[in-house]
């Protein structure tokens, strides 16, 4: 998603250095002009979006130390967050449903700890629900819940 993001957020600004390089530009009429920019701003804003919101995680489980931590971080890692716990703190892992913009089911774990604290396994809802059953039943087997 972050390529994805990065390449709309290169067109759109090619787009929007069209005025300033463009010798056609002065003989283009008003809405010719609209549309250029309507379009340049829109892959802008895109991309940033795109860029901006997916975030990455990682999460160690290490049973040795009886530690966990997690990091979250998004594309500009100076912003990433650290979280760390204790693997005895774990009660549950939960599997939880929503949908994408197609309407389509996603899923994401989230593991919760002592205290109502709850972590987020991933930061990005995935498709597949067997494939979210395996990895809860692997992460519940691993803590011993």
């Amino acid at each position: 998603m972050w390529a994805l993001g990065l390449l709309f957020v290169l067109s759109g600004s090619f787009v929007l250095s069209i005025p300033l390089w463009a010798p056609e530009w002065q003989a283009w009429g008003f809405w010719e002009r609209v549309a250029v920019l309507a379009i340049g701003l829109g892959h802008l804003a895109g991309g940033l979006y795109s860029t901006l919101g997916p975030k990455a995680t990682r999460t160690e489980l290490d049973r040795a130390s009886g530690t966990g931590w997690q990091r979250v971080r998004p594309l500009w890692a100076s912003a990433s967050a650290t979280e760390q716990f204790e693997l005895v703190d774990a009660r549950d892992v939960e599997i939880v449903r929503s949908i994408d913009n197609d309407g389509d089911p996603v899923f994401r774990l989230r593991l919760w700890l002592v205290g109502s604290r709850r972590v987020w396994l991933q930061a990005q809802p995935f498709r597949g629900e067997k494939s979210a059953l395996s990895l809860a039943e692997t992460v519940r087997r691993f803590l011993g819940l």
